[in-house]
This record gives structure tokens, sequence and C-alpha cells, in this order.
């Protein structure tokens, strides 16, 4: 994503043997003003330690896009989301929400997630943002 001068990615983090293919920590966010070196804008999105969160430890989050929505000022957040336990069974579409594309300090959690949904029933799986 391109706002005010600046690029921003948005990626799994993942961890290291069987537990990375589960959310352990959550989004993270580089940015970058050349598109060749980069920063590290710490954890965008965290996963939660509640067990009422639908991004709980061990859920997965794939494939997160970022947009920024000019009627109400805020960078929106969508992802492929699958609750904990469930495998590929939930196939949901996540959305989170923010005032910046990164926390006020590096490390720090910015985006608050909205909830998810499957659309009509149907798996939410692969998903574009323009």
């Amino acid at each position: 994503m391109h706002h005010e001068g600046t690029y921003y990615w948005f990626g799994e983090h993942k961890v290291a043997g069987n537990a990375g293919s589960m959310a352990q920590v959550g989004v993270h966010v580089y940015s970058s003003q050349d598109l060749t070196n980069r920063k590290d804008e710490g954890v965008g999105l965290k996963v939660s330690d509640d067990p009422n969160s639908e991004i709980l430890k061990g859920s997965i989050i794939e494939r997160p896009k970022v947009s920024y929505n000019a009627k109400t000022k805020k960078f929106v957040m969508w992802f492929h989301l699958e609750l904990k336990g469930q495998g590929d069974n939930a196939a949901r579409s996540g959305i989170a929400v923010a005032d910046k594309p990164c926390g006020p300090t590096p490390k720090h959690a910015q985006f608050n997630i909205l909830g998810s949904h499957a659309e009509g029933g149907q798996m939410a799986r692969d998903m574009n943002c323009s």
C-alpha cells in the first residue's frame, strides 16, 4: 500500500516449527520510502489471548490486505481467517481498522478487529484489494 509518500507491506508473522502455520503473533508491518530499504514497524494486528476473540492465538490469519478509506479516514485490513480449532472449516473474512498504517511506536499493535464473516454462507479464501 502506498500512502502519503510511504510504501507499507503487511504480512503474516510466522514462527518456526509446526506452530508456524497458526497465528502466534499476528500481522507484521514494514515501511519503505524507496522500495529498496525497509523499516520494521512491528505488529500491526496482534493475536489475542482472550478465548472469546476471533483472532485467538492459534487461529489462522492469512493474506492480509490494507487500503485507505478516504471517506472514513481509516485504514482497513481484510484477511482470511480460520477460527482456532476449526481447521479450514471456518473460511471467514476478517476485518480490522486503524487510524494509522502502523502504531505510534515500533512493536505496538495498531489495528483493532471489528469481526469476521462468511458472506452468504460462502467460504472466503483468496481476496484482492484495489
